[in-house]
């Protein structure tokens, strides 16, 4: 076989390959189907026989996040923002990823350019408050649930995220609304009850409090915290009760393994009330 020969039947092959149509095709019928690892290493082939297709990185960003890459996710979700593929779910992935990094500034960023962008979507906005919650931004965290609670007033959730929210962020008039919408819709709701008791410790009216915590836990009678409040409370006036309070809490505390912490606090305190007689 001559030179001539083999050039011209390396040509054929060539020519006889799947073309960029095709691969981008096959590609986004596994990423329809969220077949996603299979669609990822026709994406990163087309990137080299098609690198102006801008298309491609807001795919291989949704892949790589449903695939568990964060890095790439990540990668490829600031390749599709500068090339002005800032879609939705470029933004709504991204941020989990910089989160499953630990990335907290990227994907709060993220989220708040995302929710400026998208205002109407409430799953990435209740992510985003949650994020900001557990970053202890509680001003921007009780912004967001606010909203949407306004919005959604019979959703329970979304009302308890915006009224624990706004307490810790000492806006105790606004959480106090939030938690009796709640406790109108769901009187038997422990943990809204719970949150007005500790509203009303805030507003140093015990009398109220302690007949929330109360309340709380007619709903729950398991309710920790509800309890230990409660029998701190008691203390003042009614040492007795606070005595079989804090006993009923020292017990459930050893059951469900509370801190050590807590438990030699309700000790201490038992030992304390006994000795008041």
């Amino acid at each position: 076989m001559n030179l001539k020969f083999c050039l011209l039947g390396l040509l054929v092959l060539s020519a006889c390959g799947p073309s960029k149509e095709e691969i981008y095709q096959e590609a986004n019928a596994h990423f329809a189907k969220t077949e996603y690892k299979e669609s990822l290493p026709l994406y990163e082939q087309l990137l080299i026989k098609d690198a102006n297709n801008i298309n491609l990185y807001p795919k291989l960003t949704i892949a790589y996040g449903m695939t568990g890459d964060w890095a790439k996710c990540v990668q490829y979700s600031e390749d599709a923002l500068q090339k002005g593929q800032d879609l939705y779910e470029v933004y709504s992935v991204s941020a989990l990823c910089y989160e499953r990094l630990n990335q907290w500034e990227k994907a709060k960023t993220a989220y708040q350019v995302g929710m400026k962008k998208y205002p109407d979507q409430q799953t990435f906005h209740i992510r985003a408050g949650l994020l900001f919650f557990t970053q202890a931004d509680y001003e921007t965290s009780s912004q967001i649930f606010k909203k949407w609670a306004d919005i959604r007033p019979q959703d329970l959730d979304i009302n308890y995220n915006a009224a624990v929210s706004l307490e810790k962020s000492n806006q105790s008039d606004a959480a106090e609304l939030y938690y009796r919408r709640i406790l109108a819709i769901k009187p038997e709701h422990a943990n809204a009850s719970f949150g007005l008791g500790s509203v009303f410790e805030q507003k140093k009216q015990p009398a109220l409090a302690i007949g929330f915590y109360e309340k709380a836990l007619k709903s729950n009678p398991e309710h920790l915290s509800a309890l230990l409040n409660l029998a701190r409370l008691q203390e003042t006036k009614q040492p007795q009760v606070a005595l079989k309070s804090w006993q009923k809490y020292l017990v459930m505390a050893k059951e469900t393994k509370q801190p050590e912490s807590f438990i030699k606090k309700a000790e201490s305190r038992i030992q304390a009330l006994k000795g008041r007689g």
